[in-house]
């Protein structure tokens, strides 16, 4: 980060509070209209025909979107020829998890047992919008003809070089990071994380309109093409962006930044975009928990394990890093963990268990199909 850019930061601190006040009444606003929409009494309402909302125009909320909201999600999926369970009815039904993004393979996925499956969104690819949708709708079918959910994954809080809103100007070759031509949202001098498919990403000022636009609700947005694929939610990754920004001052604002993002992501998608179902589980991030109307915005949340042997896991240990109030509540909580070593894979499940997680252990790679544990 520059010295210009942590000025900007501090100046933002500056008003922090007004910012945050602001936030907390659209928040409020925005919450209630969520709940409205997605618990709301739905007998008093007549059913009404789906509403199209062409994806090509930017997002544009008023007060008669709000209000003409009560889309039948089912129409969504009219392909899926499986038994429409409710969404949250599978979550709450499944003792397993896949998460894989790199070499997805749709006819393993759709034979499998799971009933909750993370995948990238293959568009990076190079599959078409219509090959994609039609693979999504394979992965939701299981093989007894009942429902399984798949979400995409999504990065907020980091910029990847294999998506679709990447220009190839923003890397430097000379130096492996970010050149001069980069965006002013993009952390400019960074070296990329990338993995072993050569997959990078950049830190990123997620609170940045160009940046909102681009994954949330400019006409190619990623998650336009998310939702054009008819998948089930997201799995939001680099949610703990703040804390890259390393400014104790402004971490309150920096957390209420990433909490307004998750709120836009879920406006367009259950609003705009007509699907009031639409799932947004987060890995990490517990520090936002602490926003009640966070925890009722997103569907679950991931705890990425960190432990050092097998033996972590056979101790009735507690979860520091999950408040304790998430364990009593109707948030679901997942858990994931790296290790390809079976012993410690059976310990990993039987502790998630036990503490109430639904739980997935792999390669940190995510690089094949895990059959899965029981």
């Amino acid at each position: 980060m520059t010295a210009l850019d942590r000025e900007h930061l501090r100046s933002w601190g500056c008003f922090g509070s007004a910012f945050t006040a602001l936030a907390l009444l659209i928040g409020f606003v925005t919450f209630v209209a969520l709940l409205w929409l997605r618990w709301g009494n739905s007998s008093a309402v007549e059913p009404i025909a789906v509403t199209t909302i062409d994806p090509k125009q930017p997002s544009v909320i008023d007060d008669t979107q709000i209000a003409s909201a009560q889309y039948d999600h089912r129409s969504a999926s009219e392909a899926v020829v499986a038994t429409q369970d409710d969404v949250h009815s599978i979550i709450e039904r499944a003792d397993g998890w896949l998460y894989q993004r790199q070499n997805i393979e749709v006819s393993r996925i759709a034979a499998s047992d799971y009933d909750i499956v993370v995948i990238d969104d293959l568009l990076s690819a190079g599959i078409t919008p219509d090959v994609l949708r039609a693979e999504v709708q394979r992965m939701q079918v299981k093989p007894d003809g009942s429902r399984r959910l798949v979400l995409a994954y999504m990065s907020v809080g980091a910029a990847e070089n294999q998506r679709q809103y990447w220009r190839p100007e923003w890397h430097s070759e000379a130096t492996d990071a970010l050149s001069a031509d980069a965006p002013d949202w993009l952390e400019r001098g960074e070296v990329g994380e990338c993995n072993s498919a050569g997959h990078c990403r950049y830190p990123v000022q997620y609170w940045h309109p160009e940046w909102q636009q681009l994954l949330v609700s400019g006409p190619e947005s990623q998650l336009n093409l998310i939702l054009n694929a008819g998948f089930d939610g997201v799995y939001l990754d680099a949610v703990e962006a703040y804390a890259f920004f390393d400014n104790a001052t402004n971490q309150s604002f920096l957390q209420s930044e990433m909490i307004a993002l998750i709120q836009q992501i879920a406006l367009h998608a259950r609003i705009t975009r007509g699907q009031p179902d639409f799932l947004l589980i987060p890995q990490n991030g517990f520090e936002l928990f602490t926003s009640q109307a966070y925890i009722q915005l997103v569907d679950g949340v991931v705890w990425q394990v960190r432990a050092q042997s097998a033996g972590a896991f056979t101790s009735a240990v507690t979860s520091p890093q999950v408040p304790l109030h998430l364990s009593t509540s109707e948030t679901q909580l997942f858990a994931l963990y790296y290790t390809s070593d079976a012993a410690i894979v059976s310990d990993f499940y039987t502790w998630a268990y036990t503490h109430g997680y639904i739980p997935f252990a792999g390669s940190q790679q995510l690089d094949s199909f895990v059959v899965p544990s029981r």
